[in-house]
């Protein structure tokens, strides 16, 4: 039975390439898209050249996935030196980004997906068989790795660090509590109660204060909102000053 382990950090340096050394072990193929239409970039077209002697097929990106542009996917046949070039033609995971390389790195294993990547939000995740996890947690101890999707599901919590809250940091001229209480006079109860949930329900699923802070980055937060506090303290306080503005306006 296969887990699903979401990436916390970027792999990068020997990270990177102690990921793809395991991946090529445990894994056929590999995958890279191409967005866009032609001319491809210079950058783009040099890192194809060098994985040419690997190509298996190219072919469409379904437009439900390509999201609206034109796109094309590189399959490769995935060895030890096909994984030689892949190393070596960026230092981390999410530099396979356009317009310097081509986009989205993916493993495969049987046609099914061991490592996705979706390299413009900074997300990866792998899904692994125990004696896979096993290896990786020995073999490559800079990996870190999550049990699940590790990141909220709330639309609402991503507007609030990504907007009200990083407005302050931003130099639009609110304090945090200020924003606070502008996204609470702004925003239906029952949004206020769905960011309040999501809140409580990531502070108790995720012990880590790194992988918190990894996560209030994520929903879009400036680094200066986290400064040397912990991020569940910043979160807690969140928490109790919506409650508290919520119960004033009612």
């Amino acid at each position: 039975m296969q887990t699903r382990y979401s990436i916390v950090q970027e792999p990068r340096g020997r990270t990177y390439r102690g990921l793809l050394g395991i991946a090529q072990t445990i894994c056929d193929t590999a995958s890279l898209v191409v967005r866009g239409p032609d001319p491809i970039a210079a950058e783009i077209q040099s890192t194809l050249r060098k994985l040419e002697p690997f190509l298996e097929s190219e072919s469409e990106l379904p437009s439900v996935l390509s999201i609206g542009s034109p796109a094309r996917v590189f399959r490769y046949r995935l060895s030890e030196r096909c994984g030689v070039v892949l190393c070596a033609a960026v230092n981390g995971l999410y530099e396979w980004l356009q317009p310097q390389r081509p986009e989205d790195l993916c493993i495969i294993r049987e046609n099914v997906p061991c490592l996705t990547t979706i390299a413009h939000e900074r997300t990866a995740y792998l899904d692994l068989l125990p004696d896979e996890y096993q290896k990786l947690e020995t073999l490559v101890p800079g990996l870190v790795l999550y049990a699940g999707d590790f990141m909220p599901p709330s639309q609402e919590l991503y507007r609030l660090f990504g907007g009200y809250l990083d407005d302050y940091f931003l130099g639009k001229g609110f304090s945090v509590e200020a924003a606070l209480a502008k996204y609470v006079t702004e925003t239906p109860g029952d949004k206020l109660d769905e960011v309040v949930t999501a809140i409580r329900s990531t502070l108790f699923s995720l012990k880590s204060d790194a992988i918190l802070r990894v996560v209030v980055e994520r929903l879009g937060a400036g680094g200066a909102l986290l400064g040397n506090d912990t991020p569940s303290s910043i979160l807690v306080r969140v928490a109790d000053n919506i409650e508290r503005l919520k119960h004033e306006r009612s």
